[in-house]
């Protein structure tokens, strides 16, 4: 293909692929591209420089796989003098492209495809680590927050550290950008921007959005958002030349054009991209204490205090803990205090608890429940 040509190929494929438009772009003439990285660090101007093991590199690998696209054509089409052929193949060729390389820079397996953004490992971003994307929760399944759903954007766009949030870019497809556009601010002033010109991207919170279909629909789990900064964040890999192969033979009566190019793909930058989730987010698990009280056995030993889920705890514990507390003030004497089940057994007017001896003590009267909040048998003798 005439180099005129597969420049415009090139060109017009970074209109239309979003990731290709933002990523960086390298041209390549091996089938696979490597990057090694080696650690580094201070030393004193004075300090000892001790012989080292041998150099261990952490080596980037991105192979190029082959994209391809067969246009066919009649022969009394082509033999129109005033078709430009070579201009009709880039026309047919660059959309299917285009299309083919959106869906694989998002969710390409790295095998036969290039390996998309979302196909890395997704970990939460409060425990990331170097190879996997950290993600944020928006705080409701399948869905934003029902108050105040931008927050979760604000704390996506600070996800990232200042060196990448400067050239940050949100990433979604157009249904996500749909639910988003209705988001307002305290002001009641709305957090999306339409494009100030022609050729210009709308706005989110003042950074630009990439609209990219091959990006997850809002559903419970999907990561729908991204944020990051794709030029350190993604490296696309090119081969230098786009070929065409010419069939006459295979098709009659079409003139069949091979037309195949390399790309490969990639993270290169796990810290330069951040992603949202939509779940809900993470509880912490509360804890109640449940045990006898005021914590002593019969021999005035400390009882050891066992440590509960809220969840699982049930009203009679619950009743047990809140008669606990009012009594923690008293005096720390087994003898003076009556069981109510929850420290070792309970006492009936027949079997003594199997704490303090002592058999249970009927209430005296219902005023005297309506007064002190306690009955009877549950005060010290």
């Amino acid at each position: 293909m005439p180099a005129e040509v597969e420049r415009s190929i090139l060109q017009r494929l970074a209109n239309i692929s979003p990731i290709r438009a933002l990523a960086t772009v390298r041209t390549i003439s091996a089938g696979t591209y490597r990057a090694a990285f080696s650690a580094t660090g201070w030393v004193g101007e004075t300090a000892s420089r001790p012989e080292t093991a041998s150099q261990v590199l952490s080596e980037l690998v991105l192979p190029a796989m082959e994209l391809y696209a067969m246009p066919s054509a009649t022969q009394t089409f082509l033999d129109d003098a005033l078709v430009d052929v070579d201009r009709w193949i880039a026309d047919e060729v660059e959309m299917v492209f285009a299309e083919q390389e959106s869906i694989a820079f998002i969710s390409g397996n790295g095998m036969t495809e290039p390996r998309g953004v979302l196909t890395a490992p997704v970990v939460a971003d409060a425990s990331w680590t170097w190879g996997n994307i950290g993600v944020l929760n928006s705080g409701a399944a399948g869905a934003f927050a029902a108050a105040n759903p931008s927050d979760v954007l604000i704390a996506l766009i600070y996800a990232l550290r200042t060196a990448y949030r400067q050239n940050g870019t949100f990433m979604m497809n157009r249904r996500t950008q749909s639910a988003i556009r209705g988001f307002k601010d305290s002001a009641g002033n709305y957090i999306w921007k339409p494009p100030t010109g022609i050729g210009q991207p709308a706005t989110l919170m003042n950074f630009p959005v990439a609209e990219a279909e091959a990006m997850p629909n809002i559903a419970a789990n999907s990561v729908s958002v991204l944020f990051g900064d794709f030029s350190h964040g993604y490296l696309i890999v090119d081969s230098a030349g786009v070929s065409i192969l010419r069939d006459p033979y295979s098709a009659k009566p079409y003139v069949l054009f091979y037309t195949t190019t390399l790309v490969g793909g990639g993270v290169q930058d796990f810290a330069a991209i951040k992603g949202l989730a939509l779940r809900r987010m993470r509880q912490a698990t509360s804890v109640v204490a449940v045990g006898p009280h005021p914590w002593l056995d019969s021999a005035g030993r400390r009882l050891r205090r066992t440590l509960l889920p809220a969840a699982t705890a049930t009203p009679r514990l619950r009743t047990a803990i809140g008669h606990g507390r009012q009594r923690a003030g008293r005096a720390a004497d087994p003898a003076r205090m009556v069981g109510d089940g929850c420290d070792g057994g309970e006492a009936t007017a027949d079997a003594p608890h199997p704490l303090n001896g002592r058999a249970a003590r009927p209430a005296h009267d219902a005023d005297e429940l309506a007064r002190t909040g306690v009955a009877a048998h549950d005060r010290p003798a």
